[in-house]
């Protein structure tokens, strides 16, 4: 476990909405800190329990194989749990880098097992579809 510096802002503010179908967003420039904000978040829930976590960092290039949101979506269903009372933790760092990922994150958001944290550097990705669900 990582030493993080203290962010009760950002905590208070992420907190009401964890466990729900709402996708959180975090945006900003590059290099602010969203990345290091969404593993400390993972960090903070994993002592909680109760969840599995699908962390995708799409500055790795061990995510260079999702390009679409098809691909998104069947990395997703390979890495989930089906097991009563965990919740499927959806964590994806820098989204706009794959082709359509709206469709794929709302299908996930909307479902009782599954709790979806994503990130991105452009503020594109909140005018799309992403913003009217």
């Amino acid at each position: 476990m990582k030493t993080y510096i203290s962010r009760p802002k950002y905590d208070t503010r992420i907190q009401p909405y964890m466990r729900t179908e709402l996708i959180k967003v975090l945006i900003g420039q590059r290099r602010v800190g969203k990345s290091y904000l969404l593993r400390q978040v993972r960090d903070e829930m994993a002592q909680q329990g109760g969840y599995h976590f699908i962390y995708i960092d799409k500055e790795n290039d061990d995510f260079a194989h999702l390009v679409t949101a098809s691909d998104l979506s069947a990395y997703i269903r390979s890495q989930a749990v089906a097991q009563a009372g965990v919740i499927n933790c959806i964590m994806v760092d820098e989204v706009q880098e794959i082709i359509g990922f709206e469709q794929s994150i709302r299908s996930f958001a909307a479902r009782p097992d599954f709790d979806v944290y994503i990130t991105g550097s452009n503020s594109d990705i909140l005018s799309g579809e992403l913003a009217t669900c």
